[in-house]
C-alpha cells in the first residue's frame, strides 16, 4: 500500500526505546513505516499533534520532539521538572503537562507559559483533552479527576492584578479511593462522556462514567483485577476495559446496566484473555471496527470488534508505555509536499508565567523613554543656558559698568538659545519624518508578507481538497 493511501496510523511506544522512541504503523498491513529514534517515551507522555510527535523522557526533564515527516529528532525542550503526563490539544495549540502535582500550560507557538495550576496533592498521571479543545481532564495518584475549562485556565487578563495565578477547576470527582490509571474522553465537546479507571484497597477497580455538562456520575463498574486502560467505540455504544490481568473485555453500555453501580464477572460479560501481562492501552479505529490491544508483555495485538478475534500480533522488543490509533498526518501520507514554511511554529518552553501587561508596559516605556530622554537633553540643554543668561541678567543689573556691552553680551546669549532651540527642533522634526519613512516601509513590507501568506494558505487548501 502506497503511503499516500493510508487512512489511519498507530503510534507506538516502548518503555527501553530499542525500536527507537516512537514507531508508526499501518496494522491494515502490518508494515511498520517509521521509527523515531533518540530517547524512550514515558506512560501518558505522548503527544500526537498534525505536525509534531511530543514525547517526555522518563526521568528526565525533557521533552523530545520530532517532525512527523522525519524520523530525525527535530529539537528538545526543556521543562521545570521531570513530566509524569503529557498531552497537547487537538488544534495544536497549547500543550498541557504534569510536573509532580503541578498542571503547567503552555502556547506551542510562543512557547509562553500561561498557567500553573495546583489542585492535586500528589503526582499526576494522566491527562486528557476533549475532543473540541474546551476541557482538559488530569487524574493523579491521589485518586482525584478534575475537569478544567481551558479558556478560565489561559484567560491571563487581571491574573496579576489580582495576585492570583491559582484557577478553580469546573469539576473534582473524588469517588476513586486509589491512584488513577487511565482517562478516556468521548464526543461531544462539553457534553461528553469521561471513562476513568483507578485501584482499590481490595485489588478491585472502579471504571466509572461522567457526564462532562453536569458533573454526574453515570455509571460505576466493579472488576475482579485492576483495570488499567478503557476506553468507548466511536459510537459509545461499547465500552473496552484492559485489566492487569491480560484481560479484555467488552461492555454493552445500553442493554447492560439498571443502576449506577455494577459488578462485572467473566461468566455474563464478554471477555478474552487477550495478553499475559497488563493491557497498558487501547485504541480503535475511526470506524470501531478495529481495535488495538498494547501489553507488558510487548506485544501489540489488533482485534476485529464484531467478532472479537484477534487477527495480527506484533512482537516488539519492550513493554508498551503507550498507543495512539489516529487519522494518518497530512505531513506523513504527503511527504513530498512537505514545505519548510508548512511546519507551524515550535518555540522552547518558558520557565516563568507570561505576563502580557509586563509587556506592553516594557514595549511602551521603551517608545515612550526614548522620546522622554531627547525631550530632556533638549530640556537641560536649555535650561543650563537659560540659568547662564538669568546670571548675566544678574551681573548686567548690578555692576553699573559698560551697559551696552553687557547688553550685547546679554542678547547674544539670548539668541543663541533661541536658535539652539530652533536648531533642535527641527532635527527632532527630521528623526520624525525619518521615523516615519522608515515606518511607512516596514508597513508595505508587512503588507507583501502578509498577501503572500493568504495566497500560500490558499493554495495549499485547494491542493488538499
Amino acid at each position: 500500500m502506497a503511503m499516500a493511501e493510508i487512512q489511519e496510523i498507530a503510534f507506538i511506544t516502548e518503555s527501553n526505546g530499542h525500536s527507537g522512541c516512537i514507531s508508526a504503523w499501518n496494522f491494515h498491513t502490518g508494515i511498520q513505516y517509521k521509527s523515531y529514534k533518540n530517547g524512550c517515551c514515558a506512560k501518558h507522555a505522548l503527544a500526537v499533534t498534525d505536525s509534531y510527535l511530543l514525547a517526555a523522557q522518563p526521568g528526565q526533564a525533557l521533552i523530545h520532539v520530532w517532525s512527523v515527516s522525519k524520523e530525525q529528532l527535530h529539537m528538545k525542550i526543556a521543562c521545570p521538572g521531570k513530566i509524569t503526563a503529557l498531552a497537547c490539544s487537538h488544534d495544536s495549540a497549547y500543550c498541557v503537562a504534569a510536573i509532580e502535582e503541578k498542571v503547567y500550560v503552555w502556547q506551542l507557538s510562543t512557547g509562553n507559559l500561561l498557567s500553573v495550576l495546583s489542585r492535586h496533592y500528589q503526582a499526576i498521571r494522566c491527562i486528557r483533552f476533549v475532543d473540541d479543545c474546551s476541557h482538559f481532564i488530569t487524574g493523579g495518584d491521589d485518586g482525584l479527576v478534575i475537569a478544567w475549562r481551558l479558556a478560565d485556565v489561559i484567560a491571563i487578563g487581571n491574573q496579576f492584578e489580582t495576585g492570583n495565578r491559582l484557577k478553580s477547576p469546573r469539576y473534582v470527582w473524588s469517588n476513586h479511593s486509589l491512584p488513577i490509571t487511565s482517562i478516556f474522553t468521548g464526543l461531544g465537546g462539553y457534553q461528553s462522556r469521561i471513562v476513568t479507571t483507578s485501584k482499590d484497597q481490595t485489588c478491585k477497580a472502579r471504571s466509572c462514567l461522567w457526564n462532562l455538562a453536569d458533573g454526574q456520575l453515570l455509571y460505576s463498574l466493579v472488576f475482579t483485577s485492576i483495570v488499567s486502560s478503557a476506553l468507548m467505540d466511536s459510537i459509545e455504544a461499547n465500552l473496552y476495559v484492559g485489566t492487569s490481568k491480560g484481560k479484555v473485555y467488552r461492555i454493552d453500555l445500553y442493554s447492560m446496566f439498571t443502576g449506577i453501580e455494577q459488578h462485572i464477572d467473566d461468566d455474563h460479560t464478554q471477555v478474552v484473555n487477550g495478553h499475559s501481562d497488563a493491557v497498558n492501552c487501547l485504541s480503535t479505529s475511526m470506524d470501531g471496527n478495529l481495535l488495538l490491544s498494547a501489553s507488558e508483555d510487548c506485544t501489540v495485538k489488533l482485534w476485529h470488534t464484531s467478532g472479537f478475534q484477534c487477527i495480527k500480533i506484533n512482537q516488539l522488543k519492550g513493554p508498551i508505555t503507550n498507543l495512539a490509533f489516529t487519522t494518518a498526518p497530512h505531513t506523513a501520507i504527503r511527504p513530498k509536499d512537505l514545505r519548510k514554511q508548512c511546519l507551524p511554529p515550535l518555540k522552547p518552553f518558558k520557565r516563568y508565567l507570561y505576563d502580557p501587561n509586563a509587556a506592553i508596559d516594557v514595549n511602551m516605556s521603551t517608545v515612550q523613554g526614548m522620546k522622554l530622554l531627547a525631550q530632556d537633553s533638549v530640556d537641560v540643554l536649555l535650561k543650563g543656558n537659560t540659568k547662564d543668561i538669568f546670571h548675566l541678567q544678574d551681573f548686567s543689573s548690578n555692576s553699573g559698568k559698560n551697559d551696552k556691552l553687557e547688553r550685547k553680551i546679554v542678547n547674544d546669549a539670548m539668541e543663541a538659545v533661541s536658535r539652539e532651540r530652533k536648531d533642535s527642533k527641527t532635527n527632532l522634526n527630521e528623526e520624525g519624518i525619518q521615523n516615519s519613512s522608515q515606518l511607512q516601509e516596514e508597513i508595505s513590507k508587512l503588507r507583501e508578507i502578509n498577501k503572500n501568506f493568504y495566497l500560500f494558505a490558499v493554495n495549499e487548501l485547494f491542493e488538499r481538497n
